[in-house]
């Protein structure tokens, strides 16, 4: 670039001139950008913790040591962006099959911008107090702590790390004492953040509690709870939080302007709790479901509702809907399907309706269809409106035991014959 020389005046054209310095410095670096073999295609965050990236244009060089000149491990790298591009302190970027966290950032007279990448070399998996599991890239340290007791051996990892994470949404819910696993599913390693480990407040801006770019946690070593801890997934306490929804009826047969209501209940860790339950319909056109789980059919066809926990999006059971103008076609079935019980025996026996080959949460009346049966010879037990049990107190080989199954208007029959012992 040819030099230029401008004569100093007045501060407003002294303002003019530097501005027309700074416009030539900006051109020649805009064009002298691509000159060079360390030029490469990265990803970089859209917005930041948003986890969209985008591709741009960057020199990517080896980072140099401040305290000691010397250079440092392929862990660091020193990236220098295009003129007039902003690049911000904790942006994650995406290049050599890794994600970095930006550690530290230089602007060079505002007109380009350097930065510290640092590798994540781990990752941070929790989960949250409604079930919600996380999974964050984080970078651990090569801090090395020192004993308490002054020894000269010092303490490696095993004893103490430093962790840092991009501060956003999602880390911003870890607490005090919130163990974490770091390894592989063969040798887990635990460990647990200290009491006072959690830097939360490193901001940008002094008086802004939110623009802490980069969470900084000191942990401890911990013992993996195999019990508590998800030892497949690299989970810590995963298995202290385990919610189930199940709603019910499981299916829904009915036709144009029928409505139906359904009925969730949520345990966690198989105990019942009171949880804020949403519905949706995968055809509207079909079926609508309120937020209150009334489903209203509005037209011929098929369509799943699905329930689930509105804290925890992934804890959900479906009810399918089928709806028809055709003639319905009823069906009781018996379960087991054999028709007899041998003396002294107990046998359970289960009864559902079908409509239209789909099991319906009808329930029944059971009652005698005849009395050519002494009724001492029997014990029939009624356990719900789906399941009932028959003892066979004496065999009675004369006429079989006949039972009638009502739900509504429809009824059947079923025989069982008191067979003898052998």
């Amino acid at each position: 670039m040819a030099y230029k020389y401008y004569t100093s005046g007045s501060p407003s054209t002294t303002y003019r001139v530097n501005e027309l310095w700074k416009n030539d410095f900006n051109s020649f670096l805009e064009s002298d950008f691509y000159n060079s073999p360390s030029v490469y295609t990265i990803q970089e965050e859209v917005v930041f913790s948003s986890g969209s990236f985008v591709d741009v244009d960057v020199r990517v060089t080896t980072a140099i040591s401040n305290d000691t000149g010397l250079k440092l491990s392929d862990d660091f790298k020193q990236i220098l962006f295009k003129p007039n591009h902003t690049a911000k302190l904790g942006y994650r970027y995406r290049f050599d099959n890794n994600d970095w966290l930006l550690t530290n950032v230089n602007v060079i007279k505002s007109y380009t911008t350097t930065g510290l990448a640092r590798r994540c070399n781990n990752s941070l998996r929790w989960v949250d107090q409604n079930g919600v599991s996380y999974n964050e890239p984080c970078i651990i340290d090569y801090k090395i702590a020192s004993p308490n007791n002054n020894n000269t051996d010092p303490i490696t990892g095993e004893g103490t790390i430093h962790i840092f994470t991009q501060h956003n949404s999602r880390t911003n819910k870890i607490k005090e004492n919130q163990r974490f696993l770091f390894g592989n599913s063969d040798n887990w390693m635990c460990y647990r953040v200290y009491g006072g480990g959690l830097k939360n407040y490193l901001n940008n801006e002094s008086f802004n509690n939110t623009t802490s770019p980069l969470i900084e946690f000191v942990l401890g070593k911990n013992s993996v709870n195999y019990d508590t801890d998800d030892v497949i997934n690299g989970i810590a306490d995963a298995n202290k939080i385990v919610f189930s929804l199940v709603t019910s009826p499981s299916a829904i047969l009915g036709g144009i302007g029928d409505s139906f209501e359904l009925f969730s209940s949520v345990t966690l860790n198989g105990s019942a709790v009171s949880k804020d339950v949403a519905y949706t319909s995968s055809a509207s056109s079909v079926a609508t479901v309120s937020g209150s789980g009334i489903v209203d059919i509005v037209s011929t066809g098929s369509c799943v509702i699905t329930s689930y926990l509105v804290d925890n999006t992934s804890i959900t059971d479906t009810t399918n809907v089928i709806s028809s103008s055709a003639v319905v076609e009823n069906d009781i079935r018996f379960n087991p399907t054999f028709n007899y019980v041998l003396e002294s025996d107990i046998q359970s026996f289960t009864v559902y309706l079908y409509q239209n080959g789909v099991q319906q949460s009808d329930l029944f009346t059971t009652t005698v269809f005849d009395y050519n049966v002494p009724s001492e010879n029997y014990t029939l037990t009624n356990v719900d409106g789906n399941n009932f049990t028959l003892k066979n107190n004496e065999k009675f080989l004369d006429y079989p035991l006949i039972l009638t199954f009502t739900t509504g208007s429809i009824s059947k029959n079923l025989e069982i014959e008191l067979r003898g012992a052998w």
